[in-house]
């Protein structure tokens, strides 16, 4: 671990700062003093994508936060030849609630729920396959912002896995129904295959009883107070 930590100290650090700081300073220095003696033209604008060292506060004070306001710096004398320069920061607002992470993570449900409503009354099984899929990302969502949502959206992410499952369950049969199905066999083989299709239909018959049940489980609102 020391010498890791030694290691990024010699050379990590000065190469992120060389290629987010440094190359653009003689870039800057050029491109003023040919403005300035008229070889080429004061350009008007100036676009550059930039992580974000704050939001709504003042800039912090480690390493990281230092090389990204001495990299915003670093073309500042282009304002003041009077060319506007718009910033696109890239970095995630964070806090200790979360910031964005929870409205990045209610995506996926969002639009779980819309598929929901979207269902007719019988739904196809490509229908509730796609919907299993949706119910998957919720899932991994909730998952990855639960240390710091909070229980809540830990209990979302077990719900979904649950919903996650049944449809799961369901799709399992259906593949395996059409797998016998195409199968090639004649004799006892082929009564077997048959006896075998009509318990995978059996026990997609079965779940596709239980998803409705999972799914109004998961669509409580008490699991979404973490969500915006």
């Amino acid at each position: 671990m020391a010498a890791t930590s030694w290691q990024w100290r010699q050379k990590g650090v000065p190469h992120l700062r060389q290629c987010r700081v440094n190359i653009f300073l003689p870039r800057t220095r050029e491109m003023t003093r040919a403005s300035t003696m008229k070889r080429t033209t004061k350009p008007e604008k100036r676009l550059r994508i930039g992580g974000s060292h704050r939001w709504r506060s003042p800039a912090g004070g480690d390493f990281l936060a230092r090389v990204c306001v001495a990299w915003e710096a670093s073309t500042a004398a282009l304002e003041a030849m009077g060319t506007r320069q718009v910033v696109i920061r890239t970095g995630l607002a964070l806090s200790t609630k979360g910031g964005v992470l929870p409205v990045l993570a209610a995506g996926p449900w969002r639009r779980l729920r819309s598929a929901v409503r979207q269902l007719p009354e019988n739904p196809t099984d490509p229908e509730l396959h796609r919907i299993r899929i949706l119910a998957k990302r919720a899932r991994y969502a909730a998952e990855a912002v639960a240390v710091i949502a909070g229980p809540s959206a830990s209990a979302f992410a077990r719900a979904a896995a649950k919903l996650q499952t049944v449809l799961g369950e369901h799709q399992d049969s259906v593949t395996a129904q059409a797998w016998l199905r195409a199968a090639r066999v004649s004799g006892r083989r082929a009564f077997a295959a048959g006896e075998l299709i009509a318990m995978e239909h059996l026990a997609a018959a079965e779940a596709r009883s239980r998803w409705p049940k999972a799914w109004k489980a998961l669509n409580r609102k008490s699991l979404r107070s973490w969500m915006p």
